[in-house]
């Protein structure tokens, strides 16, 4: 049986997670306040020896990454890893842009002329970092004979504002 634990913002989960702190706790407080908390669990089942998932969990950057690795396939968890490492990588170094994201306000403010621009911009850094991110596993697939046909499938979240 595997435990559910996984570390958030520097804290160990362990099931018991509070749903507001105490000095959070009044109606004000919670409307203006939200905290991205995510963790992540993966278990190899009753069918494979080794287990070709990863996965990221990075709430300051705003960014999830599940990548699973092609079981069958050679080298599905080298596929997996390299993939969310390049992702990671290219979004990280990328967060200085995102900040534009952080400063649109909503509601009649909102011009269309500016969030489209901000928010087209994201969608391409994404789209870039997982093109670059096939280009990686494919490069390395290609390097090595034992890794040739490597892959896995990656499914993406990035959540800023």
């Amino acid at each position: 049986m595997h435990e559910s634990v996984g570390k958030v913002d520097g804290e160990i989960y362990n099931g018991t997670w509070s749903r507001c702190p105490p000095d959070l706790a009044g109606p004000a407080s919670r409307a203006a306040i939200v905290k991205r908390i995510a963790f992540g669990v993966s278990d190899i089942a009753r069918r494979r020896l080794s287990n070709e998932d990863a996965y990221l969990v990075d709430n300051e950057l705003g960014l999830y990454v599940v990548a699973d690795g092609m079981g069958g396939h050679n080298a599905g968890e080298v596929a997996s890893g390299e993939a969310f490492d390049t992702l990671h990588g290219m979004v990280k170094r990328a967060d200085a842009a995102l900040q534009d994201v952080e400063q649109l306000t909503g509601g009649a403010e909102a011009q269309a002329e500016v969030v489209l621009p901000v928010m087209r911009k994201t969608q391409r850094l994404v789209e870039s970092a997982v093109q670059a991110a096939t280009y990686m596993v494919f490069g390395l697939g290609e390097a090595n004979p034992e890794r040739k046909g490597m892959g896995t499938t990656m499914s993406v979240l990035l959540q800023r504002g």
